[in-house]
């Protein structure tokens, strides 16, 4: 079948609409698919009796000059059709007494931390610039790889980001300020992201807090239907077409390439390329047939974990904005600490969990009829509380199950009588109410489990270790959430932008054929054996059990070819720097070197990389990055079934991946060859 279009996109989500855009730009012929009767996604909204109520959006990251929701905007032409406030504070947050104005100004929110805390004042700041540094470094990383991989060591050129990139909120924290009342009003925001500072990656809570802090927070008149349909308006103007009630229920693959979509009314529609900005586990579990991918890469994302979903009660209110909050946005729970609250959570205790008091008329008076407003209450939630709602997963007709809707109105109320402490007179003035459920959030997205972050955010589940936008079918590309940068109305623009800009330049640009994105061999699948290796120096033992979620590369290598495996473990930290996310470890055959001879060599080998640590940026732990596992009587190596005299001519790469599995054993190992595999592991 010829191609019809140059791309199709499944779901008009951010993301989705964020590609079709940025392709229609290029002059490319592009339609949107979307299963729903309306473009957005997540970003939607809906009207009630003249009360108009966004279904997420709370406010929008760093839309001033230099943060990258401006740039996103403007990338994407739609700048000069939409108006933004500013919301200043950013948010109150009252967390069981602890108490924090978040200023626009984010000099008056650290003098506020400051005069709170005087004894934390040097931690306060030096925080604060860390945050800001961190949120820098991504932005001039995503310049420098906007054409090409990075050039340079990204360690050692970014060795903050890296460190942030490595290890979780709460240890970042740890850093700099020690007071638990503090750090609670540090995490306050936690709730934007999904998880708590002890799980939650500490460059995605350090980033996102500096474009909000420093670039602003802001929201659109006319709520985020202006902006989906500012999107939609700038998608026709440039010839692209949106149809919505059209569900994608098969994605065409030929010759092992994407060449198109089937509708569920049985049209088939055939494009160059296919970009899917539904959920991974749709995509890549429900679209394709199950031979069109390896049995490995199946098993990552159906055992992916899914982020908490979300439970919101919507009120229209009786009364002027002003007559409830002083702020767009409050933040109220009486446990201050995130990880208790998480706790609470995953619990289903509503006495617990934290939750947004958002009052929209405050900076959009459009969003209630005049002398009225609208205030929304928004919680993290979990799928399966209550087995799954009290449905017991059975989602048809959910909404007229007695005790799925006993149990929503009953945590409603709940959420209301708490937010009634805080907000007097609330409840009386409520005119309209709407409640929503993680099943709400399903059956009109489809995402899995109603997640609203794609995939949780944790250290070993973020940036390189992020589901890749490529996939294992070439041209079916991944935007939105569940893949890179991950969660949040901003990011998934930033995703279908980026996803974009890589689709023209590397399959429809001039004289581009349609050729793989993933060139490479099938993978094996075969159990890690057991092995047990220990790093000379730092003394890190390395075993099948202590790689176990994270992907491993082991380079094996006699002391002859030990110079080609220092060149290669270079070559790969400088593409994969974060070593909580791709272990590299050099595992060098020592079958030959008798027992009186081995205290020597090692501390031969100790001594070069003692010296080699120097280089190793002190926020960073060298042990991590200095690797080398002295195989004593090749036993590890024989494990992995290599002959020692494969050794001597060339490097043998051993790729594990997160259940330790072995997906590939390369002989005369090279970064051109092990990058792809990594990217898409």
């Amino acid at each position: 079948m010829n191609a019809q279009w140059d791309a199709i996109i499944i779901g008009a989500g951010l993301g989705g609409l964020g590609a079709a855009v940025t392709l229609a730009q290029a002059g490319k012929k592009v339609l949107v698919l979307e299963q729903s009767i309306k473009p957005g996604g997540y970003a939607q909204d809906f009207w009630v009796n003249g009360f108009r109520f966004d279904v997420s959006l709370h406010a929008m990251d760093g839309l001033a000059p230099g943060g990258w929701g401006d740039v996103a905007i403007k990338a994407l032409g739609i700048a000069g059709r939409l108006h933004f406030e500013r919301l200043d504070p950013f948010y109150r947050a009252n967390l069981g007494g602890a108490t924090l104005a978040a200023h626009a100004d984010t000099l008056l929110l650290e003098r506020e931390l400051v005069a709170k805390y005087p004894r934390e004042k040097a931690g306060i700041r030096r925080l604060i610039d860390a945050m800001l540094q961190v949120f820098h470094d991504m932005r001039r990383i995503r310049e420098d790889t906007r054409h090409g991989p990075p050039e340079g060591n990204i360690a050692a050129l970014f060795p903050l980001l890296v460190r942030s990139m490595n290890c979780s909120w709460d240890e970042f924290m740890s850093d700099y300020v020690a007071d638990p009342e503090l750090r609670a009003l540090f995490s306050a925001e936690w709730t934007y992201y999904g998880l708590p500072g002890g799980k939650l990656s500490a460059a995605t809570m350090a980033a996102t807090w500096a474009s909000y802090h420093f670039y602003g927070a802001w929201y659109p008149r006319g709520g985020v239907g202006a902006v989906v349909a500012a999107l939609v308006e700038r998608l026709h103007e440039l010839g692209g077409e949106l149809r919505c009630q059209a569900r994608v229920t098969k994605i065409r693959v030929q010759n092992g390439i994407a060449e198109g979509v089937r509708l569920s009314d049985g049209e088939e529609l055939a494009s160059r390329v296919v970009i899917s900005n539904a959920s991974a586990p749709q995509t890549l579990l429900e679209l394709l047939d199950e031979g069109d991918l390896p049995s490995g890469y199946r098993k990552r994302i159906r055992s992916a974990e899914s982020s908490l979903s979300t439970f919101n009660v919507y009120l229209g209110l009786d009364a002027p904005p002003e007559a409830f909050t002083a702020s767009h946005e409050l933040i109220i729970c009486d446990e201050p600490d995130s990880n208790a609250q998480y706790a609470a959570i995953q619990a289903g205790d509503w006495d617990k969990v934290p939750f947004l008091a958002v009052n929209y008329g405050l900076v959009d008076p459009s969003c209630a009829p005049p002398g009225q407003a609208v205030i929304t209450l928004m919680a993290l939630a979990p799928w399966h509380h209550r087995n799954v709602w009290e449905t017991g997963g059975q989602l048809e007709s959910y909404g007229a199950n007695p005790a799925y809707k006993q149990l929503a109105d009953q945590v409603a109320d709940r959420l209301i009588d708490r937010a009634e402490q805080h907000i007097p007179g609330l409840r009386a003035a409520i005119r309209e109410r709407v409640v929503s459920t993680p099943l709400t959030n399903h059956h009109w997205t489809l995402n899995h489990q109603g997640a609203i972050f794609g995939t949780v955010q944790t250290t070993d589940n973020m940036y390189l270790s992020r589901l890749a936008p490529k996939t294992w079918i070439p041209n079916l590309i991944l935007a939105g959430a569940w893949t890179t940068p991950g969660g949040g109305q901003t990011a998934a623009m930033i995703s279908g932008i980026h996803v974009g800009t890589r689709v023209v330049e590397n399959l429809l640009g001039e004289g581009c054929a349609i050729a793989p994105l993933v060139p490479i061999e099938r993978p094996l699948d075969q159990p890690v054996p057991p092995f047990d290796l220990t790093s000379v120096h730092f003394g890190r033992r390395l075993t099948r059990e202590s790689i176990l979620g994270r992907i491993q590369i082991l380079l094996f290598h006699t002391r002859k070819t030990a110079p080609d495996a220092g060149a290669l473990n270079k070559k790969l930290r400088e593409r994969f720097p974060m070593a909580a996310q791709v272990g590299i470890a050099n595992c060098v055959a020592m079958g030959n070197v008798p027992g009186w001879l081995r205290g020597f060599v090692k501390n031969l080998l100790a001594k070069m990389i003692q010296a080699s640590a120097a280089s190793i940026p002190p926020v960073l732990d060298a042990g991590d990055y200095l690797v080398v596992l002295p195989d004593w009587g090749n036993r590890a190596t024989t494990a992995f079934e290599i002959a020692p005299a494969q050794l001597d001519s060339g490097v043998v790469a051993v790729i594990i991946d997160r259940e330790s599995r072995i997906r590939h054993r390369l002989a005369n190992a090279s970064p051109e060859n092990l990058v792809p595999i990594v990217e898409w592991m």
